[in-house]
């Protein structure tokens, strides 16, 4: 039965990598919207770094396993004397992603750049810049490289077209995102692999453009406590909609408890610590549907960030809600 579990999930993977090209798949992207939408970039008035690791399917061999590296910063930032300036009307934001996903004998590799400009459209509040609410747009442009390593394959036929050709593809890749929010709410559309292009692994697998829709409502039930559900809705080209329920509860601003599901797929627990003005610490843990379960220990995800230029009286009050 293990065996018949085992085999279930090779073909799963390989249809998901080799022909659905599925970008990779984090449980923690509330904590960087930026990772689904290029709009999201810059929101925060600091250098924001974050590394994150994923370890999907734990036991099973030959599984997904994915890390990321992103920074960014808003442009006014750079300025030295920019310590204590007050966020302006309108800015400009830089970004960069560099990313490693493999599973099984497939692995994918990126790099991108990423620019958004953010205006502002209205202030709730006269004398509060951190009521307002701000429209943004933003794109991500880099290099995508695709490969097979035939030394891990185990094949009955030796002379599979697919092991002949295999190797490693470079190929342009781009996506593009908008973004509206303000200290209460956030809303979002972006898509990514928008050029639709074709790879070559003894045949012609496209690279299907993928939509993310998404937004939240942050309630204040208390001056120390917030709770903010959103939801997620993604698809892509010639495949079914899938969706994600996220419900977020933080405390003091500082410390968090959450739970997703993902539709037919997977629920999540998610825990999260701002250490201090400096470093923050989230963890994540996903267990699977039924079909799973019988030969996987969950999924692990760990994410560590770092913020550079922040006021550290003000580093929890004036991070957006959403990061």
């Amino acid at each position: 039965m293990k065996f018949l579990h085992l085999c279930t999930c090779a073909l799963l993977l390989l249809s998901t990598a080799l022909e659905a090209q599925q970008l990779p798949d984090f449980a923690q992207y509330t904590w960087n919207y930026a990772l689904i939408n290029p709009g999201a970039i810059g929101t925060q008035d600091v250098l924001d770094l974050k590394v994150a690791a994923r370890r999907q399917w734990a036991g099973v061999e030959g599984a997904p396993q994915t890390a990321y590296a992103w920074a960014s910063i808003p442009t006014y930032k750079l300025n030295k004397d920019s310590q204590n300036e007050e966020r302006p009307e309108s800015y400009h934001s830089l970004g960069l992603q560099a990313y490693s996903d493999r599973a099984g004998i497939y692995g994918r590799n990126g790099f991108s750049l990423a620019y958004a400009y953010r205006l502002t459209l209205n202030q709730r509040v006269a004398n509060d810049p951190s009521t307002r609410l701000y429209a943004s747009a933003g794109f991500m442009f880099g290099i995508l490289s695709l490969g097979i390593d035939p030394n891990r394959a185990i094949l009955d036929n030796p002379n599979d077209p697919m092991i002949l050709n295999a190797g490693t593809f470079f190929t342009p890749d781009a996506s593009v995102g908008f973004w509206i929010y303000d200290d209460r709410f956030f809303a979002g559309a972006s898509s990514f692999q928008i050029l639709g292009q074709r790879v070559g692994f003894g045949e012609t697998i496209q690279l299907d453009r993928q939509y993310y829709l998404t937004g939240g409502y942050r309630f204040a039930i208390s001056p120390l406590f917030e709770l903010m559900p959103s939801l997620l809705v993604k698809w892509q080209d010639d495949a079914p909609i899938n969706w994600d329920i996220n419900l977020m509860a933080r405390y003091q601003n500082r410390l968090w408890l959450g739970a997703s599901y993902r539709h037919s797929a997977a629920t999540y627990l998610l825990a999260g610590w701002h250490i201090n003005h400096f470093i923050e610490l989230g963890y994540a843990y996903e267990v699977y549907s039924a079909a799973f379960s019988p030969i996987s220990r969950g999924t692990h995800e760990l994410i560590l960030g770092f913020r550079w230029g922040g006021d550290k009286t003000t580093a929890h009050t004036q991070r957006p809600f959403f990061n």
